[in-house]
């Protein structure tokens, strides 16, 4: 008992974040952005801007690390989208739900993402990527751990579990930066623009879609499930902020950035998964700004316009 304490302090230890917090959690963010803006310009701008919220917005339960309703959330808002375009009433939230809809996991573009792509037929052309360089991020995250360290079979383990993830965040972010770089370069303040126009009433319709087969699927008070989608769509409204300015700042500082938020996201996911509050260091940050900018860009820059 006492080995495995050591044993997790080592861990708590070598992922410690002591940089200036961005916790965006959300990536492809900007791609998704991009094809409702492509989808919705002609609509006028009110109507633009709703799209562009509700095109990013199925992705408000991913990182809801440890919670027993993630994966049913993700999974609603990704496949059950027609519920969100059922509900929508007035013509600015249908604006929303056309975005929301071109985001889903059934046609849109997640599906291409995630599973069988223009460019790569039989799976996403995302998961093609992450296939490709999970073996050099499993590695790298391994040799920071030794060198931490901690145990030599805890940090294979551990890196194993988490490559994937981090690799599928590097992967749909340097997308998003080549959308920036080459289609959009203001991408990143019409997701700004997106926020402060947003309809009052995307809460309530969120709410509406999904919270009462929300609550039958877990027995829980309808109040109850209630509160929990709110909260996800007031805190990943802010979260999205967060990751709009990011995407307005220069491409090496917005590169510098989006490891921190790689450290952050291994962080949650770490707390999530052992149970500790997992944090992680300076270094950490270093080396995932080298593999976005040395690994994961140059693995896209050459293709993803054809995809």
């Amino acid at each position: 008992m006492i080995e495995v304490k050591k044993m997790m302090y080592f861990i708590i230890w070598f992922f410690l974040v002591i940089c200036v917090p961005v916790h965006a959690f959300a990536w492809g963010v900007a791609t998704h952005a991009y094809f409702s803006k492509e989808l919705g310009q002609k609509f006028g701008i009110p109507n633009l801007n709703e799209m562009v919220y509700g095109a990013v917005s199925p992705d408000m339960f991913n990182l809801m690390f440890g919670s027993d309703f993630k994966d049913y959330l993700r999974d609603q808002t990704h496949y059950e989208f027609m519920k969100v375009v059922d509900n929508a009433g007035d013509v600015r939230l249908k604006a929303f739900a056309i975005g929301f809809a071109s985001h889903n996991d059934t046609w849109g573009a997640d599906y291409t993402a995630h599973h069988n792509g223009l460019t790569t037929p039989g799976k996403g052309y995302v998961i093609t990527k992450v296939d490709l360089l999970t073996p050099e991020l499993t590695t790298q995250v391994k040799n920071l751990m030794i060198g931490a360290g901690v145990m030599e079979v805890v940090a294979q383990s551990l890196a194993e579990s988490t490559a994937p993830m981090l690799a599928e965040l590097f992967i749909e972010s340097a997308v998003d930066l080549m959308i920036r770089r080459n289609e959009d370069p203001t991408v990143g303040m019409s997701m700004l623009n997106s926020l402060q126009l947003e309809d009052f009433g995307v809460t309530s319709l969120m709410e509406s879609a999904y919270a009462r087969d929300f609550s039958k699927q877990f027995d829980i008070p309808v109040l109850a499930a209630t509160q929990i989608i709110i909260g996800a769509e007031q805190a990943f409204h802010g979260l999205i902020s967060q990751y709009g300015e990011i995407f307005t700042q220069e491409e090496s500082k917005a590169i510098e950035f989006l490891a921190i938020q790689g450290a952050t996201i291994a962080e949650a996911y770490l707390t999530s998964t052992t149970g500790f509050d997992v944090t992680v260091p300076t270094e950490t940050k270093e080396v995932f700004k080298t593999f976005l900018r040395d690994y994961a860009i140059p693995s896209v820059e050459g293709d993803y316009g054809a995809e």
